[in-house]
């Protein structure tokens, strides 16, 4: 005998209808039995009886087809038709129930595909991910959303942890700039000084020879050279290297000199002359 065990129902009905038209209650099962009148005839009460043994027939076969669940369920029906109207009601309930779940997967499963179709290309590895590790038809809209968020606020902190990184580098660079730039500034503080310090020892020497040359200009200003006579000329008021002839003499010397020289400038372009001569 077929057994109803809460999952197969429609299958299990199908087989229990051929097995009550074998046992002749069928109708039993489907018109049902009806209450027996105070002033009914002998005859009328001999068919009662036979209609009350089959529906008890019936009502003992359902008891033995079906598993301790589904057999509370009518445990307290009388009459065989009250028996199958319960259970047509609970699975028949059941199966509606399940045909709107199934349309209400339906709507999720579109609803789902559509928004793995209109995400943008950031989530291209995520889509690929649930499309291979999930079932879209059993996937319901807030699972996706769930997924989605997710995976939205892990981007989010990775790209935070790299914009911080990027900050944190920049701030690195920018300060390793600045004392480059300190260290720069101060050699040439350090340098400048240098340059002051070797331009000021210059100027001050120089302050200090000038002041020499002024002192001794003065000197010879303040000197009378009236009385002083001169070395070579005999003659007073000046020094000997003030002294006109002897200028006049050195003069002489040096003309003397010269013409020496181009004498000796002509000699030697005669004899170069008379060398080539007798070649």
């Amino acid at each position: 005998l077929p057994i109803l065990d809460g999952k197969n129902f429609d299958k299990w009905c199908t087989q229990m209808k051929v097995i009550f038209g074998n046992q002749d209650v069928w109708e039993i099962i489907t018109n049902g039995l009806e209450n027996l009148s105070n002033n009914a005839t002998y005859t009328q009460k001999s068919a009662f009886k036979e209609l009350k043994k089959k529906d008890c027939k019936a009502l003992f076969i359902l008891h033995q087809c079906m598993d301790a669940a589904n057999f509370e369920k009518i445990a307290h029906a009388t009459y065989a038709k009250d028996a199958w109207k319960i259970l047509e009601n609970s699975y028949e309930g059941a199966a509606k129930l399940k045909k709107v779940q199934l349309q209400t997967l339906m709507e999720d499963q579109t609803i789902v595909e559509k928004v793995l179709r209109s995400l943008t290309q950031k989530f291209d590895y995520i889509v690929v991910a649930i499309e291979e590790s999930k079932d879209l038809g059993c996937m319901k809209v807030e699972e996706l959303q769930a997924s989605l968020e997710a995976h939205e606020q892990r981007m989010n902190e990775r790209t935070s942890d790299r914009r911080n990184d990027r900050e944190l580098q920049a701030h690195i660079s920018k300060k390793n700039n600045v004392e480059k730039w300190k260290g720069k500034k101060n050699k040439g503080k350090e340098s400048h000084h240098k340059n002051d310090g070797a331009s000021s020892s210059k100027n001050q020497d120089q302050a200090e020879s000038s002041s020499q040359n002024n002192k001794s200009s003065d000197l010879e200003k303040k000197f009378n050279k009236s009385k002083v006579q001169g070395y070579n000329c005999n003659k007073f008021g000046h020094f000997a290297d003030e002294c006109y002839s002897n200028k006049n003499q050195q003069r002489r010397s040096n003309n003397g000199v010269n013409m020496a020289q181009d004498e000796d400038s002509d000699s030697d372009a005669v004899l170069l002359m008379v060398t080539t001569n007798s070649e």
